[in-house]
């Protein structure tokens, strides 16, 4: 049970990202479609328990090393060859961009130059790499049960205090603002966008072990862990729909109103968020060019960590944007692959090296 939930919360560790903990995917797309949202969120809920826990059981059974034989096995030789070309460029690109996040949100809440909130993050992100597999699975999830006990008060609390009345709330809604045209596309689009970032880490992390139970308990308990954040966070933000609409960071706003000490522990958790997915896009793009817990791999690591230091400052994010909504894309043909290979339980056979080279 212990090595279930230590998997559970690195599931959500490694999902949840700085966009979703400050509220801004939610909002993009659940929140301004109004209460229906919610519905949208329970319906994530329900793929995320079912798709992170494929993805982990798949990982385990390839014995994965990186995500490149379990793309192979959900998408056949040639199609895998262009998801893993995507997939192996936006591990890095979304590194670059975390590391660009750090050094914003750390000039913007504490006033330091970006460079400096850029390079801390990426020397804890290099130190994490020298860790065992434990110990990065338990960096990862170290931030996951706080953030659920603040938002299950914050939540609660907005919940009880709204202003709004009940038809007010059936009002509620700015469609024209979401991410998509439709509530149940959005949630749709959000699980995917979701599943295609964290796909490379979570098939090695069901790599890491051939203990079932742990990873489904890992895969169950942290999809459904995801959905009741990202449900509550929705709550949070409709219940105080005229403060958080339409700003950059709503949990922040929607903490300061719940307790002023509250806002600044929700800023150590957006950047923790950061810290989570830069470990995972790093470890999951090295782990594609050489073997995890080598000194190559950790030499390397140092190496790509500091490229993409470097890189977020000379424009990259710029390309990674422009190229960003085909990560939807990309997400939804794993959404597909998992679920076919779920209805057929066809197993993993002849599956060719791990190594991009190959």
């Amino acid at each position: 049970m212990k090595d279930g939930l230590t998997f559970a919360f690195a599931v959500v560790g490694v999902v949840v990202g700085a966009g979703i903990a400050s509220g801004q995917e939610i909002m993009q797309f659940f929140t301004f479609f109004g209460w229906v949202g919610g519905i949208g969120a329970l319906i994530a809920t329900g793929l995320f328990m079912f798709l992170l826990t494929s993805v982990i059981r798949i990982g385990s059974e390839i014995n994965a090393k990186s995500h490149y034989r379990v793309l192979q096995y959900l998408c056949g030789k040639y199609l895998a060859v262009f998801v893993d070309l995507f997939l192996t460029f936006f591990l890095f690109g979304i590194l670059v961009i975390m590391i660009a996040g750090g050094g914003s949100l750390f000039d913007q809440q504490f006033g330091l130059p970006v460079y400096l909130g850029s390079l801390i993050l990426t020397l804890l992100t290099i130190a994490t790499l020298f860790l065992n597999f434990k110990g990065i699975l338990y960096v990862l999830g170290i931030f996951t049960p706080i953030m659920f006990v603040l938002l299950v008060a914050m939540s609660g609390y907005s919940a009880v205090t709204t202003d709004y009345s009940f038809e007010q709330f059936m009002q509620l809604q700015q469609p024209e603002s979401a991410a998509t045209f439709h509530w149940l596309l959005g949630a749709c689009l959000f699980v995917s966008n979701c599943v295609a970032a964290s796909f490379p880490m979570l098939s090695v992390m069901g790599g890491s072990t051939k203990n079932k139970k742990a990873l489904f308990i890992g895969g169950m308990v942290g999809g459904l862990t995801l959905g009741l954040l990202t449900l509550m966070i929705h709550i949070s933000i409709f219940s105080n729909f005229h403060l958080a609409a339409n700003v950059a960071m709503p949990t922040l706003i929607i903490a300061s109103d719940f307790m002023p000490l509250t806002a600044l522990l929700f800023v150590v958790l957006i950047f923790g968020m950061i810290f989570n997915t830069a470990v995972g896009m790093l470890y999951s793009f090295t782990s594609r060019m050489m073997s995890p817990g080598t000194m190559k791999f950790k030499l390397y690591g140092t190496l790509f960590g500091f490229l993409a230091f470097g890189a977020s400052f000379v424009g990259f994010t710029d390309l990674v944007n422009i190229l960003y909504p085909i990560t939807g894309l990309i997400g939804f043909i794993l959404m597909g692959a998992i679920t076919i290979k779920a209805i057929s339980r066809k197993k993993p056979t002849d599956l060719p090296d791990q190594k991009l080279e190959a």
